[in-house]
């Protein structure tokens, strides 16, 4: 079993290979292979992977995602630019997609046609600006 100094090495090794997460603004804490994440980043997308990274980790049992996003953006302009998004990937059922937005939290509800679909509707979601987390109520059809 690795020791906790050990596995906070390991995460802030693997979150300085991740692409496009600031992997110096991001602390890292192990308490008994339990890993807590603290710090500010500018993108939701950036926090969401940190936590990817830190979870996939070997020897990690749970990871506490604190991070924050820093960066506000008006509520309509970010499911204005969630909405663009989705029609620049030509995703089919982004039209029946209900975007609510508040406090930088998303919330997608709707149906999709397939897992792959609810993916990356997801995906366009969290590398939104302005995007502080995305809770993806939508169902596969």
């Amino acid at each position: 079993m690795k020791s906790d100094a050990q596995l906070k090495r390991e995460v802030e090794d693997e979150l300085k290979w991740a692409e496009g997460v600031p992997s110096d603004a991001i602390h890292v804490r192990v308490d008994r292979g339990c890993v807590t994440l603290t710090g500010e980043v500018d993108w939701g997308a950036q926090r969401h992977t940190a936590e990817l990274v830190a979870s996939r980790t070997l020897g990690v049992i749970g990871v506490m995602n604190q991070i924050a996003v820093k960066r506000d953006a008006d509520p309509v302009l970010i499911a204005e630019q969630i909405a663009a998004a989705l029609e620049r990937h030509a995703l089919n059922d982004a039209k029946r997609l209900q975007v609510d937005v508040k406090d930088g939290v998303v919330t997608l509800r709707g149906e999709v046609g397939s897992q792959e679909e609810k993916r990356a509707i997801h995906g366009v979601a969290c590398a939104s600006f302005g995007v502080r987390e995305v809770v993806d109520l939508t169902i596969v059809v």
